[in-house]
C-alpha cells in the first residue's frame, strides 16, 4: 500500500517540482535503488525521444554521467526496432525486451556500470501512440539483489500516480515555458506594457514599462503600485484604470510637451477579475533601429539609410547635411535614391512608412539612440 503523506507529496509536485527530488529519494530507499528517473517520451520514426525528466538526489548529482553514457539516443531501450515487445503486466526488464547475449545488451551494461548502476526494473505508462511515461530503477553497480515480488507490486501501484502526476508536471512546464516566451518578446517591444488591477497593483511589467517607472517623474510603481506623479495625474490615472470601458480606453498624457512625456492606454482583459494591461510609450524619446537594420529593411546604403533615419527624428536635409558635413545637394540626391527604391512617393510617405515598421516597435540597445 502507498500511505496518504505520500500520494500527497506525489501530486504536489506539478505544483513544487522540487518535491519530485524528495520522492523519488523516497522511492529509491523503499526499494534500495541506486537511482529513480521519471522521463516522459515522444514517440518518432521508431525512436523515444525525451521530451522532460525528473530524478532522485544522487541522480541528479551524477546527471552530466548518466546523460554521456546512458541518456542519450544511443540507448538502446530508446530504439523501438531493437527491442522486444513490452511484458503484457507493465514491468520491464532488459532481459525481457532483449534477445539473450545481444550485443545491445552487453554494451548497454557495459555502459550502466561506467555510470555506477545496475540491474534496473521499470514500468511504461502508456499515453497514446505517439508519448508515454518511463519510470525506472537501477540498483548501484556493486548491487545483485534481484527486485523482489513486493518491490514490483509497490512499482505497479504507484505508477498510476506517477503518470498522471508526471503529465500534470509536463503540461504545467510547458506552459511555463511559453510564457517565458512570451515575456521575452514583451521585453523586446518599444512600448511597455504593465499588468495591472483596478487599484494600479502591478502583477507583471516588461522591460520597456520597469525602465519607464523606474525614471519617469510622471509614473512611478513604487511599493508595487502605480502612483502618479503629481496629485492631478494620481485622479487620472486611477479613472482610467477603474473604468468599465471594455477594449482600448481613452489615451492619458502625461507631461504633455515636456521631455519625459508618457502617452498611457488601458486594455480592460476579459475573464480577469479586473485586471487590465496599461500600454506605455515615450514619444519624445528616440529609441529606434540601427543604421543597419533601416539598410537591411529598406534595402539601402549605408548612407541611404543614415539619411532617412534622420528624416525620421525630425532633422531637415539641410541639418542632415551640416551634421554630416556634406552638401544640402549630395542630401537630396540620396533622399531619392531612397524614395526610388521604396517607391515612396514623397520625405513624408517615407517617413510614415518607416515609423510603422516593426523594427520601430522593438527595442535596440537599451539606451541607444536612431542616430548613434
Amino acid at each position: 500500500m502507498i500511505g496518504s503523506d505520500a500520494l500527497l507529496e506525489l501530486y504536489s509536485c506539478p505544483t513544487e517540482p522540487k518535491r519530485w527530488c524528495s520522492i523519488l529519494d523516497w522511492v529509491c530507499k523503499k526499494v534500495g535503488a541506486r537511482s529513480a528517473v521519471v522521463q516522459r517520451f515522444h514517440r518518432a520514426d521508431g525512436m523515444l525521444e525525451q521530451t522532460w525528466i525528473v530524478r532522485d538526489t544522487k541522480s541528479i548529482r551524477d546527471a552530466q554521467l548518466h546523460d554521456t553514457l546512458v541518456n542519450n539516443a544511443s540507448n538502446p531501450r530508446l530504439n523501438l526496432g531493437e527491442v522486444r515487445l513490452y511484458p503484457a503486466n507493465g514491468l520491464i526488464r532488459d532481459r525481457d525486451i532483449f534477445p539473450a547475449g545481444s550485443p545491445h545488451l552487453l554494451e548497454l551494461q557495459k555502459r550502466l556500470r561506467a555510470a555506477g548502476l545496475g540491474e534496473s526494473l521499470s514500468v511504461d505508462i502508456h499515453r497514446d501512440d505517439q508519448q508515454s511515461v518511463a519510470f525506472i530503477l537501477h540498483r548501484h553497480s556493486g548491487d545483485a539483489r534481484p527486485y523482489t515480488r513486493e518491490d514490483e507490486e509497490f512499482l505497479l501501484n504507484l505508477r498510476p500516480h506517477v503518470g498522471k502526476a508526471a503529465e500534470l508536471s509536463w503540461v504545467i512546464d510547458r506552459q511555463a515555458e511559453e510564457i517565458r516566451q512570451i515575456e521575452t518578446i514583451a521585453d523586446a517591444l518599444q512600448v511597455g506594457i504593465v499588468l495591472c488591477d483596478d487599484a494600479g497593483q502591478v502583477r507583471w511589467a516588461n522591460e520597456s514599462a520597469e525602465e519607464v517607472l523606474s525614471r519617469s517623474s510622471c509614473l512611478s510603481g513604487e511599493g508595487g503600485r502605480l502612483r502618479g506623479g503629481s496629485l492631478a495625474q494620481e485622479k487620472e490615472l486611477q479613472a482610467l484604470l477603474q473604468t468599465q470601458q471594455g477594449g482600448l480606453a481613452e489615451t492619458l498624457v502625461f507631461g504633455a510637451g515636456d521631455e519625459g512625456e508618457l502617452h498611457l492606454a488601458r486594455i480592460r482583459l476579459t475573464n480577469s477579475r479586473g485586471m487590465s494591461a496599461l500600454l506605455i510609450s515615450e514619444p519624445r524619446r528616440s529609441l529606434t533601429p540601427s543604421i543597419k537594420d533601416i539598410a537591411a529593411l529598406l534595402q539601402l546604403t549605408q548612407a541611404e539609410a543614415r539619411v532617412t533615419a534622420a528624416l525620421c527624428t525630425g532633422s531637415t536635409l539641410k541639418e542632415y547635411a551640416q551634421s554630416r558635413g556634406i552638401s544640402e545637394g549630395s542630401a537630396r540626391n540620396q533622399l531619392k535614391q531612397v524614395l526610388s527604391k521604396t517607391g515612396a512617393r514623397r520625405q513624408t510617405e517615407l517617413v510614415l512608412r518607416l515609423c510603422s515598421s516593426v523594427l520601430f516597435q522593438t527595442r535596440t540597445q537599451p539606451g541607444s539612440r536612431l542616430l548613434s
